[in-house]
């Protein structure tokens, strides 16, 4: 927020993407080395180690408290680490929250495939144009939605790891059509779908550390305004707010 209006969207893009390594891999770099003293050194202290059993007898020198700590230690009890309860709770944490954002994304993708339709010749044609455009090489899959259904799931959008997926409203045609299309293909070559995978998993790995979801709707707003940013690179100001007016029809017809 601080560097929204100093920043280029690209430049928080990657940003944040430096940010989600650090979380994901979270090294710790020692700023400060010491050196200890000889004195202290393993070779300049003297112990006296007193083996316990679980039947030996503790020396009288010690006081009658710690003796029968010493003799509770001894016996083969098994103790309840309070360390163990907060990994169990831990785990339960982490697991909830992976299986409700993995039931979300399965009853997502169910409702698309049940609504989903072929698209037109058109878009087909938008598509594999656009596509060479962008230099993208493993086209995604396309598919249309019915209006109704459109504005419910959110369509356009684009979803899927390994097969990306492309879903345009089936009333959306022309040159309009061609401009959310590109929208979204730059999504795909942003690699953004795996970006919203990472900040799933990061949600489930730190569910209990709250500014986690703060940076993953942040997160989620920097791609659309890096997409937004490409899409506006090269153009004059005609188009750049052609393209803005857009937008924000299309979000107001929402």
């Amino acid at each position: 927020r601080i560097f929204r209006e100093k920043a280029s969207a690209k430049a928080r893009y990657f940003a944040g993407i430096i940010l989600m390594v650090v979380f994901l891999v979270p090294l710790r770099v020692s700023l400060v080395s010491m050196r200890m003293p000889e004195w202290i050194t393993q070779s300049h202290i003297q112990g006296t180690v007193i083996p316990i059993s679980g039947k030996t007898e503790i020396s009288g020198f010690l006081s009658d408290g710690v003796t029968e700590m010493l003799t509770a230690l001894s016996a083969d009890v098994p103790v309840f680490s309070a360390k163990t309860l907060w990994i169990a709770v831990y785990a339960i944490g982490a697991c909830m929250s992976l299986t409700v954002a993995l039931g979300k994304y399965f009853r997502f993708c169910k409702t698309v495939n049940r609504c989903a339709g072929a698209p037109s010749d058109e878009l087909l044609w938008q598509m594999d144009m656009l596509c060479g455009k962008m230099g993208i090489c493993r086209q995604p899959k396309l598919i249309v939605c019915h209006a109704s259904v459109a504005n419910i799931i959110g369509a356009p959008f684009t979803f899927g790891i390994f097969r990306r997926t492309v879903v345009m409203p089936a009333d959306m045609e022309g040159e309009d059509a061609e401009i959310l299309l590109e929208h979204e293909l730059h999504h795909c070559k942003q690699k953004d779908t795996l970006i919203r995978l990472t900040m799933t998993v990061l949600k489930a790995l730190y569910w209990y550390y709250l500014p986690i979801y703060f940076f993953a709707k942040a997160m989620e707003s920097v791609c659309e305004e890096a997409c937004d940013e490409r899409m506006t690179d090269g153009k004059n100001t005609a188009d750049r707010a052609a393209y803005a007016k857009l937008l924000v029809g299309f979000a107001s017809a929402r």
